[in-house]
């Protein structure tokens, strides 16, 4: 038995890791037109395996070590199969051999089978292991092949020198020259010192633009894509290496870090490279497994021109190359990343630049061409190979993860990696931040068509409206409240006297009023008179904390109350205020209409100013966009929101379009099912709230009642997919979802809620949304990148807040000059239908042991779960540098089971730290989220860690296997230093003292005592019982299974020789 080199212990810890598969199959698939001699092919096959040891080489395991055993060339025969189908079937054997499973520990690394399409026409499938064999490999393998073929058909046994040394001789001397690892002169020693600085901090992750979450784990299925270039970038690319000392590798190199850096992947881009290891000029005729992983690492940072790049690539390649003999599974066991068995390692993306066509196997009397595989795994999210055709151009073939990505984004990729690649090695001075990498379809959707246009603002103002519709019906309900109810033109007449009253005490045009009643119809007149008078409203209520900050900073000359005690500000009461008829003039559209607070990343809240007109862009938008999907004739609208969250402006709207508003009392909408007894007694038509809120109306059963809503409006948050979904589905309910920040006037997008996707759908009537990246230059679709608003709905900045206005509200370089938007700080992309989908907030994103974590991600999956309602996600930190996730459910899940769940639905790294139940989530004034107000956990600092007999002798054995004095039951195995070799001798060790069989990726997915402990009696193979003495010994003692055997031969062929060993 010989030890295994490092690239083939890293594919035998694969193997046991995931089980057998096809994923390292090399398979070469030939079309052979002529007499093939399948007799004589098999013999040929079977002198190249006597040849190469690599080919007949079994791997044992001794200790928890694996080894080669290396089978005597006599005893090693390959057979050759055979199937005869016509060429409607042929494709689907050829697709079944190449993905023949090999058992390492039994079988030869070789299969081998032939397709008979005719007498004289064949498909020879052949497939080498990668544990045996690289792609270099191929090239004497078929050489040997064509000689040893050659000599069978002339009825003779091949001769041909013998090999300088054999594969198990190279394992042995890399051992010697890697040296020993604690010898810091050796160069193992120093290539590790080199690789752990070059990757220091290395991101975990490669953020790309995928179509759906990375599962919790992968599952190896992938398809490719073909892409061609012409003669012209094959030219100029190697013109450009020339130019600039570099390789036609370093500049597509480039030119894929690139174009990665412009699809989203952030500036510090990893991706990883295979080279030949074959160092020695004894092992370039030798079949066997050589090759090794480079990681590649570029940063794209302060948008260099494309020949700045270049120069960065070529440093970064030049030194990868020059420290190339560092094994890549030593490189991973060093540097120990978080283990996952979602992702590859160190990198996701593999790169390869070839030269030539593939050459195809050939053999003497036949016309062989190459011939599809039909294998599609896939090791990597993306593998990404170019070859130089010559004459031909450019290939580019891409393989990738299909549970990661859809074809189409693939090719999208594809052809903005060559359009990227045309565009700099033509001008090599452009920054890569200039080079359109859009389509001319795909400019002209994401910078014309989905944006949306801006439109002329209104002529008047919302107030126009009331005056309207008090002409039209005067008569008709416009406002309840309990037991009061206000006409249209009673209503005007509430209005217009508030009006008449302000101007009567001095407040002039474009100053604030305080509207600080208790909740009531009132409210809504109150604000209406305030914008009646020309003067600026700012809604406040005494509960609020904040409501003497709020009238300070908001400079409020008057209070609208029921006291007198506001900060010393004079007050007018509704008793003093007088229904008129008498008009007022009309404000201004371009003044100041309200000023509304938002929570600011400082502590202190900002005062949004909103204008005249952009409220009266927001009515016509919602006139065009919304509430045309109402049923025919009025509405009755539930007003839910509090007065001081800007969303209550829409239903405000929707009565001035000529619907009836029903103001919710404190007490029920603060109430799901109170406001569900509410709207089935009052016969409310139309809801608008939180997603939060409406998924408690959900499980009110309000959407089974004889009466509920017929169109729901959801906004304020994003929509969870079990939310979204269950919406989609309600019979008789239509549901849209509206997107808007308060600087944008309420709302900006909106989108029918259907489908399983949750989106905030396309801008409405006037906005113009743009997804831009760091650079203000439009994103590809499906590339994540940050939304700014343009048009008419734009606020006019923060009151007094010159800074942050200057910092939000931008130069817009889309639009007319002159012109504004606003950076919302939301992440966002383009869908394929060109509707926007919510990612994240720009600084939600959680970085956790070097993953990036979307928390949105998790608690989705969280909400998924049986016996869960509502579900949030959050980071928290544990002590300094200790930052875990914490999950917020209610329900009647328990926490152990959703635990076990979780780590089923996501990587290790996603599943949160501590669970917590809770009642209901509190919930803010305005119906969101109160994040600030989720209690910390309690208990242990590591949640999971209660312990059992069995816990304690688990610790334990973690311990040995670490060499570490001690272990608790909450500590992670891999975050100990362990390794998957270590794992190896970690489940043999549990089979010793425990008598189970844990598979290895279960140690993977369950990495601490404690967490192995719970689902040992079901994931473990039990009923091994550990090896040791009997005593007593039975009097008559039984024979093994292969004593057994050969008693019986013995028995049936009389006594012999055949079974001495000398």
């Amino acid at each position: 038995m010989y030890p295994l080199s490092s690239g083939q212990r890293r594919l035998w810890l694969v193997d046991r890791l995931e089980g057998a598969s096809a994923m390292y199959n090399v398979p070469v698939v030939t079309r052979m037109r002529g007499p093939l001699d399948i007799e004589r092919l098999a013999a040929a096959l079977t002198d190249v395996v006597g040849r190469h040891e690599a080919l007949r080489t079994v791997y044992a395991e001794h200790d928890g070590e694996p080894a080669q055993v290396v089978v005597p060339a006599e005893e090693a025969r390959v057979d050759v199969g055979l199937t005869e189908c016509g060429p409607e079937r042929a494709d689907a054997v050829v697709a079944e051999h190449s993905g023949h499973v090999f058992d390492l520990s039994r079988d030869l690394p070789v299969h081998a089978h032939v397709v008979r399409l005719a007498p004289d026409d064949h498909l020879l499938v052949l497939v080498l292991h990668h544990i045996a064999a690289d792609g270099w490999s191929i090239h004497p393998f078929g050489k040997d092949l064509a000689h040893a073929y050659a000599a069978r058909l002339g009825a003779t046994a091949p001769q041909w020198p013998d090999l300088p040394v054999n594969y198990a001789d190279y394992a042995l001397w890399q051992a010697d020259l890697l040296g020993d690892p604690d010898d810091p002169a050796s160069l193992l020693s120093t290539e590790l010192a080199h690789w752990s600085a070059v990757l220091a901090e290395l991101p975990r992750e490669l953020p790309l633009p995928t179509d759906r979450a990375r599962p919790r784990r992968a599952s190896h299925r992938g398809a490719s894509v073909q892409l061609r270039a012409g003669t012209g970038p094959a030219r100029r690319v190697s013109e450009l290496a020339r130019r600039s000392g570099a390789t036609p590798f370093m500049v597509t190199h480039a030119a894929l870090v690139a174009t990665l850096s412009r699809s989203g992947a952030g500036t510090d881009i990893v991706v990883g490279t295979p080279v030949a290891g074959r160092t020695e000029e004894a092992l370039d005729d030798m079949v066997g497994f050589f090759v090794n992983s480079l990681v590649l690492r570029t940063d794209t940072s302060g948008d260099p021109t494309f020949a700045e790049l270049l120069d960065r690539v070529r440093e970064t390649d030049l030194t990868a190359y020059a420290h190339q003999e560092l094994p890549f599974d030593r490189l991973v066991e060093h540097l120990r990343p978080s283990r996952s068995l979602a992702s590859h390692p160190l990198f996701q993306v593999s790169f390869t630049h070839t030269t030539g066509p593939e050459q195809p196997l050939t053999l003497p009397g036949l016309r062989c061409a190459p011939a599809p595989t039909l294998l599609e795994a896939a090791k990597f999210d993306l593998d990404v190979t170019v070859v130089d055709e010559g004459p031909a151009g450019l290939a580019v073939r891409i393989g990738y993860a299909t549970e990661l990505f859809d074809e189409a984004t693939v090719v999208d990729l594809g052809e903005r990696f060559l359009r990227l690649l045309d565009a700099v090695t033509a001008e090599p001075r452009t920054r890569i931040s200039e080079v359109d990498v859009l389509s001319a379809a795909q400019g002209e959707l994401v910078r014309d068509t989905w944006p949306g246009a801006p439109a002329e603002p209104p002529a008047g103002t919302v107030l126009d409206a009331l005056d309207a519709r008090a002409d039209a019906t005067p008569d008709e309900r416009a406002l309840v409240f309990g037991d009061i109810t206000l006409t249209c033109a009673e209503l005007r007449d509430r209005v217009n006297g508030y009006a008449h009253a302000l101007t009567a005490r001095g407040v002039a045009a474009g100053e604030v009023v305080a509207v600080a009643l208790p909740r009531s119809a009132e409210s809504v007149v109150a604000v209406l008179g305030v914008l009646r008078a020309g003067s600026v409203c700012v809604n406040v209520t005494r509960q609020d904390p904040r409501a003497g900050h709020l009238l300070t900073d908001s400079g409020a000359v008057l209070v609208i109350g029921e006291s007198d005690a506001y900060e010393g500000l004079p007050v007018l009461t509704p008793g003093e205020v007088s229904a008129s008829s008498r008009p007022v003039a009309p404000p201004a559209p371009a003044s100041a209409a309200y000023v509304v607070y938002t929570s600011g990343s400082t502590g202190r809240p900002k005062g949004v100013v909103v204008s005249h007109r952009s409220l009266a862009n927001l009515l016509r938008a919602h006139r065009e966009d919304l509430l045309t999907r109402l049923p025919a004739g009025r509405s009755r609208i539930a007003l839910t929101a509090a007065f001081t969250f800007d969303a209550s402006w829409d239903p405000v709207l929707w009565m001035l379009a000529g619907h009836e508003l029903h103001v919710i009392d404190d007490d029920t909408r603060r109430d799901a099912h109170a406001l569900a007894e509410h709207v089935v007694r009052e016969r409310i038509d139309v809801v608008n709230s939180t997603p939060s809120f409406v998924s408690l109306l959900l499980a009110t059963g309000l959407f089974r009642r004889e009466h509920h809503p017929s169109f729901l409006v959801l906004g304020g948050e994003p929509a969870s997919e079990e939310l979204w979904r269950a919406l989609a589905e309600l019979p008789g309910v239509d549901a849209v979802n509206v997107y808007g920040p308060t600087e944008a006037t309420v709302d900006a997008t909106l989108a029918a809620v259907r489908g399983d996707e949750p989106v905030i759908g396309r801008p409405l009537h006037g906005v113009v949304a743009r997804v831009l990246d760091a650079t203000l230059s439009p994103v590809p679709p499906g590339v994540p990148g940050e939304l700014y608003l343009s048009g008419g709905s734009l606020a006019m900045h923060y009151l007094g807040r010159p800074g942050p206005t200057a910092a939000s509200f931008v130069a817009d370089p889309h639009g007319e000059p002159g012109t504004r938007m606003y950076r919302t700080g939301d992440v966002v992309r383009w869908n394929r239908d060109g509707r926007l989908a919510f990612v994240a907030r720009a600084d939600e994103q959680v970085k956790l042991r070097g993953f990036r974590i979307e928390p949105g991600e998790v608690e989705a999956a969280l909400r998924a779960l049986p016996g869960v309602g509502s579900a949030v996600v959050v980071p928290r930190e544990y002590g300094p540098g200790d930052t875990r996730l914490v999950g917020y459910y209610t329900g009647t899940a328990e926490q152990d089971g959703l635990r076990g769940a979780l780590t089923r639905r996501l990587p290790d790294y996603m599943v949160p730290a501590a669970l917590v139940r809770l009642e209901t989530l509190p919930l803010t004034a305005r119906g969101k989220l109160d994040r600030a107000a989720l209690p910390a956990p309690t208990g242990d600092r590591r949640p999971s860690t209660s312990r059992t007999p069995r816990t304690d002798v688990l610790c334990r054995l973690f311990a040995e296997v670490l060499g570490l004095p001690e272990v608790g039951p909450g500590d992670g195995f891999f975050d100990l230093g362990g390794h998957s070799l270590l794992a190896v001798r970690l489940t043999l060790r549990l089979r010793a003292v425990l008598g189970v069989d844990v598979a290895l990726h279960t140690l993977f997915e369950h990495a601490t005592p404690a967490a192995l402990d719970r689902v040992l009696d079901s994931e473990a193979r039990t009923g091994r019982p550990p090896l040791r003495p009997y005593t007593p010994r039975p009097e008559v003692l039984p024979v093994s299974s292969g004593q057994r055997q050969l008693w019986l031969t013995d028995l049936v062929t009389g006594a012999g020789a055949a079974y001495n060993l000398s």
